[in-house]
C-alpha cells in the first residue's frame, strides 16, 4: 500500500540521518518506527505483568533505618515449626 506522509522538516532531517547512519531508506526507518509504535502500544493496553502495575511503588517506602529482609529464612522457619508444634497440640 502506498501512503503519502508530511513531515516537518526536522522530521525529515532526522528521519533522513537515521537512514544514512544505518543504510536503511527512510521507508524502512519510518516502517520500523511504527512497529515499535505498535509494540509499545500492545503492551501498554492489556498485556501488563504484575510488576508494571506496581513499578511506581518499588522503592517509595523507607523502612526507618531497619534491615527488615536480614535472616527471613531462619525467621520464616521458626515460624513454620511453631505452627506445625500448635498443630500437634490439637
Amino acid at each position: 500500500m502506498i501512503t503519502t506522509l508530511r513531515l516537518p522538516p526536522e522530521t525529515e532531517a532526522l528521519v533522513q540521518r537515521i537512514a544514512k547512519r544505518t543504510g536503511r531508506s527512510k521507508s524502512r526507518v519510518i516502517r520500523d518506527a511504527l512497529a515499535l509504535l505498535a509494540e509499545r502500544e500492545a503492551l501498554s493496553e492489556g498485556e501488563q505483568r504484575p510488576f508494571h502495575l506496581v513499578e511506581h511503588l518499588i522503592g517509595s517506602v523507607d523502612s526507618g533505618g531497619q534491615c527488615l529482609s536480614e535472616q527471613t529464612g531462619r525467621k520464616y522457619t521458626r515460624a513454620l515449626e511453631q505452627r506445625r508444634r500448635g498443630r500437634r497440640a490439637d
